[in-house]
């Protein structure tokens, strides 16, 4: 038997996007049974089926449709002849989509990466701490996790403009720069550099070194945070997380 629930906690884990499609309701004769659930991925590959023929492929339809669109909707498909099926009956099917709120990856699970989690914890964004020291990792309680080298998880990222948001507050200047270097290169809606003023001004000159543009380096948010705070972890937190919901409801 298909254990989608182990599938789904392995997917919300993740960064990627993908339907739960659940059969909620049967008529007259049918391939499944009511309940019957298959997990669609973006690229289109899926766990569990629903039945197969025509209806699961007009369900991997529906179910890449519902991803675009970011909606939940019920859909009723008649096993018919027109949409080649022959068992006579009909069936609904609830689409729940997962992994459309916004996304925000934080390179660093020190004192600000955790309290940063700790305050968006009951938002709409989605956290996620990337840090390959397993002792700062280990500390990580609201969000997802993940004991990796930043430049390996940049890489392997699915980096979308319209949901993805990032910031680098790892333990290194060095590191920050890096990491700079490269999101500069991906899609975000949002990408900021913890630090000062004349942190910031020192990595512009280091990045225009790099043949990094004027404009480029512009979408670079650092300072970070919306409003004045101070330097204890929560206060940097709470004016970071006013930044990122200013941006996300006025996008």
């Amino acid at each position: 038997m298909f254990d989608w629930i182990s599938k789904l906690n392995e997917l919300k884990k993740s960064s990627e996007s993908f339907c739960l499609a659940t059969i909620t309701n049967t008529r007259g004769s049918g391939p499944r049974k009511l309940g019957t659930r298959m997990i669609v991925i973006g690229d289109g590959s899926f766990f569990g089926t629903i039945g197969g023929g025509n209806l699961e492929h007009l369900v991997l339809k529906k179910a890449k449709s519902c991803m675009g669109e970011g909606e939940n909707i019920t859909c009723n498909f008649p096993l018919d002849e027109e949409n080649g099926q022959e068992c006579g009956g009909s069936v609904d099917v609830l689409f729940e989509v997962f992994g459309k709120n916004p996304r925000l990856f934080i390179f660093g699970s020190g004192h600000v990466g955790l309290a940063v989690s700790k305050i968006l914890k009951d938002t709409l964004f989605d956290v996620h701490l990337i840090d390959e020291r397993e002792e700062w990792i280990s500390k990580v309680e609201h969000g997802s996790k993940h004991q990796v080298h930043w430049k390996e998880f940049i890489e392997k990222n699915n980096w979308n403009e319209q949901d993805s948001y990032a910031v680098a507050m790892s333990p290194s200047h060095a590191y920050d720069l890096d990491i700079a270097s490269l999101m500069i290169q991906k899609s975000c809606k949002y990408f900021g550099v913890i630090g000062s003023k004349s942190k910031w001004a020192s990595f512009k000159r280091k990045l225009k070194e790099q043949g990094i543009s004027d404009e480029q380096i512009e979408k670079i948010k650092s300072p970070i945070g919306m409003v004045r705070a101070g330097s204890a972890p929560t206060e940097i937190a709470i004016s970071l997380a006013c930044e990122l919901l200013d941006t996300y409801y006025n996008k």
